[in-house]
């Protein structure tokens, strides 16, 4: 209750009679004590988040703060601001940004947002973001009200996490160059095996043309016999010696065929292009074919249909050449007196399909796992890079598979690759 008393006196200034009148203010006090509340843990969180409220009368140019204000100056609240001793808080290369920050809101009315350095009054130094803005009356600006919040905190983290990401970013760079140099090495490494691979084929090939030649060596040189025959028993008519240069020529074309061959093989520079795997599988037997019939290999081909995939049809041709080796000679090894291989051509799902398979007693298990890597041979005098190179050109050139396992007399070896879309 709220009582008040009020005397009442007669003309003569007696007094008469004393009037009290009593009021309920238990409303009122319940507001008061709610807003004592509210500015309390006002108070508070501003402490806690040193984030606090200012304001600065033009006319006498003196400041009011809340109490977090005065905490981050590091200040007690007998201390009375105004806005020179307020500047005199900033180290001299942030108190020129707050004043022209300050001037420009009391001459223009705009607003500032400002994160600058800031030294208490105990010497610490601080980074601060204040916020002001012009407050009006009757279109005049009359004072100037803000917030005023210690980041410093903020800063340190900030500071951290640049250093973080420098000593990250040197880190990344020097990991990249080693990562790049290390891969320039095995860049290498798959350029000498590259290399090595087509000198091991080549010399594989050289031995195929020497069976190819020699057969149509033999021919020609029988017909050079014959026309020394003929010469030596006065046979040797133009008719005769006509035909017999024919014959020399076709014999020589076979040979001439043979380089053509063995020089498509190893062209570098051939683009990609659509082909049959039948025309690949071809082309291997063709210079295969003279050494096979020599070693009694017999070569059966079942080609089910016809499948087509996009790629460099010589270095296909490679990796066929090189299986159909790998299997004459699994062959000669347990049969010496030959055997058989059996090629066949066909689709599975989305893949063109080539299965080499051979009656020569199939793959060590030990030797199953590393059989395509490279300098692991089963041979004797094997280079280990013929399946390993043939792994790439299949995987890494034409994104297909190659594997093997075994069957019941041998070994099968299996190249699936992409079909080739339909011509339009």
């Amino acid at each position: 209750m709220q009582c008040e008393a009020h005397p009442v006196h007669d003309d003569q200034g007696q007094l008469q009679q004393i009037v009290v009148t009593f009021f309920d203010i238990t409303e009122r006090q319940r507001a008061v004590d709610s807003l004592k509340k509210s500015e309390a843990l006002l108070n508070e969180m501003g402490r806690m988040a040193r984030i606090g409220g200012w304001q600065l009368d033009l006319a006498t140019g003196k400041q009011v703060w809340t109490e977090a204000v005065y905490l981050v100056h590091e200040l007690d609240t007998t201390f009375e601001p105004n806005l020179d001793n307020a500047i005199g808080f900033y180290p001299p290369s942030a108190a020129p940004i707050v004043m022209q920050a300050v001037e420009r809101a009391v001459n223009l009315g705009e607003p500032f947002d400002l994160e600058v350095e800031f030294v208490t009054a105990k010497g610490n130094r601080r980074w601060i973001h204040t916020i002001g803005r012009a407050v009006r009356e009757h279109e005049r600006i009359v004072a100037l009200t803000g917030v005023f919040q210690d980041i410093t905190a903020r800063k340190v983290a900030e500071d951290e996490l640049a250093s973080y990401r420098d000593r990250l970013e040197v880190l990344v760079e020097t990991r990249t160059q080693a990562l790049n140099e290390q891969l320039a090495r095995v860049r290498e490494q798959e350029h000498l095996l590259i290399h090595q691979a087509r000198l091991a084929a080549m010399g594989e090939m050289l031995g195929n043309i020497a069976h190819q030649w020699r057969q149509p060596l033999s021919a020609l040189a029988l017909v050079l016999g014959n026309l020394q025959d003929a010469e030596r028993h006065q046979e040797l008519t133009p008719q005769y010696l006509a035909r017999k240069i024919a014959d020399a020529h076709r014999l020589i074309d076979k040979m001439s065929t043979t380089i053509s061959d063995f020089r498509d093989f190893f062209r570098p520079d051939k683009p990609p292009e659509t082909f049959d795997l039948s025309q690949a599988v071809g082309a291997a037997l063709t210079l295969m074919e003279a050494s096979l019939k020599t070693h009694g290999i017999a070569v059966v081909t079942d080609f089910c249909e016809e499948a087509r995939t996009r790629g460099r049809l010589n270095e296909y041709s490679q990796v066929i050449l090189n299986l159909l080796s790998n299997a004459k000679d699994a062959i000669l090894a347990h049969h010496p007196d030959g055997g058989q291989i059996l090629v066949r051509v066909d689709r599975a799902d989305d893949r063109a399909r080539v299965r080499i398979s051979d009656n020569g007693g199939g793959i060590a298990e030990a030797a199953r796992e590393r059989l395509f890597e490279p300098y692991f041979s089963t041979k004797p005098d094997g280079t280990g890079i013929g399946l390993y190179m043939s792994r790439m050109i299949i995987e890494k050139g034409m994104g297909g598979r190659l594997c093997a396992c075994n069957r019941e007399t041998g070994a099968e070896f299996t190249i699936a690759t992409p079909l080739a879309p339909p011509e339009q």
